[in-house]
Formats: structure tokens, sequence, C-alpha cells
């Protein structure tokens, strides 16, 4: 007997001040499942700012971690502050996510920004039974 979505994961991540935009893995869902919420927080204050800003977003980089398909709307952005130590909620736009499939944060900056300290990206998950269960 399985039993669908009673499994959960929860990948939390953290990094300091990558000076350029990347993307970098979050985690890897062992089996087929949906990402059903995700946060971030910067340790330090952003300004608003035209042209000095990040923006994160959360992809499914399917199986090799290199797919682009957004799973979780951009936060962030020009004229968007950073209070610090506040988390931010991600908006889901395509939670399903493949057995072995990567969530890939897209880490993107523009101008000069004070030290950028990501404190947490906090994504959790449902799966359903691994194949063959049952």
């Amino acid at each position: 007997m399985s039993f669908p979505y009673f499994n959960r994961v929860t990948y939390s991540t953290s990094w300091e001040d990558p000076t350029e935009s990347l993307n970098f893995g979050v985690g890897r869902f062992p089996y087929s499942g949906d990402v059903i919420t995700a946060n971030c927080m910067n340790a330090t204050a952003v300004a608003a700012h035209a042209s000095n800003h990040m923006t994160l977003t959360l992809l499914n980089g399917g199986t090799a971690g290199t797919a682009t398909t957004v799973c979780f709307k951009a936060v962030g952005g020009a004229n968007v502050a950073w209070t610090k130590s506040t988390p931010k909620a991600m908006t889901v736009s395509a939670a399903s996510i493949d057995a072995g499939g990567w969530i890939v944060c897209k880490y993107e900056d523009g101008g000069t920004l004070p030290d950028v300290k990501i404190t947490s990206i906090f994504v959790e998950g449902v799966l359903g039974s691994p194949a063959g269960a049952g």
C-alpha cells in the first residue's frame, strides 16, 4: 500500500556574496513530488534601487540540474528592498518535480550591492511513493 504525499522533504541552504549572477543546487527530490512552500531571507538590508538590486528565482533543474523551468517566481528585483533577516515568501508557479529532480536557485544581481548574505532558502515539498512501492 502506498501513501501519496505522506513523505515530506525540506531543504535549506545559505551562502555569502557570490559577487556575480549564478545558479546553484538547493536540493534533490529522491522521488517525484510537489514543492509546496519556499522562502528566502537576507542577513543584510538592501535598499530599493533601480540598478543596485538582487533577484532570486527557484527552478526545476530536472535530473541533470540544468533545466530552467521556473517553479517559484522571482523575488526581489529592481526597486525592491530587502529588510534584514525578514523572510520573503516565494510564489509557486509549477510545483511538480520528477524523481531525481533538482531544485536550483537562480541568483541575479545588478549594480553594486552591500555584502549579500542569504541566510536561508527554505524549500518544503511532499513526495509521492517511490517507483515500485505499493
